[in-house]
């Protein structure tokens, strides 16, 4: 597993307790907002596993606002992790079946219930009907909360 994070040193540290549980991790500094330090990332994984099976990309920052009152500069921000980071790192791991991408919410996001786009009845029980579980997660199931936003 490689763990990528901002902060190298916090990387580093939970790379060391999985192996330390028996787990092999490795431990590497990434801005995913910075294509390069994306493809590092990958090249970290090839280096140290040989071969790359899969992503989670769990980045993401979470400034909860009204949309009218949103600064441009906040908006933007969360573009450029949430929408390019997440294509600058799928790009970078551009792997070969059977690899799997899984993109998430960061743990610093806030879990609200209630928020999301609307649905009609028809169109929320085609979407249940696909879900192994049967029915949608709460935020208290998924590790560290989901955010989802409610634009009109």
């Amino acid at each position: 597993m490689v763990i990528a994070d901002l902060n190298a040193a916090q990387a580093r540290a939970k790379a060391a307790r999985i192996g330390a549980e028996g787990g092999q991790a490795v431990g590497v500094a990434c801005d995913i907002t910075n294509p390069e330090l994306c493809e590092c990332a990958a090249q970290a994984a090839a280096d140290r596993f040989g071969r790359l099976d899969g992503v989670v990309n769990c980045a993401g920052i979470s400034e909860p606002h009204d949309s009218i009152s949103l600064a441009p500069a906040e908006w933007a921000r969360m573009v450029e992790v949430q929408l390019n980071g997440v294509f600058y790192a799928a790009q970078a791991c551009r792997f070969p079946p059977p690899g799997r991408l899984l993109l998430g919410q960061s743990r610093r996001g806030h879990a609200h219930q209630g928020a999301g786009h609307r649905v009609g009845r028809a169109a929320a029980a085609r979407i249940k009907a696909r879900i192994p579980l049967g029915r949608l997660a709460q935020p208290a199931e998924v590790d560290g909360g989901w955010l989802a936003y409610g634009y009109l």
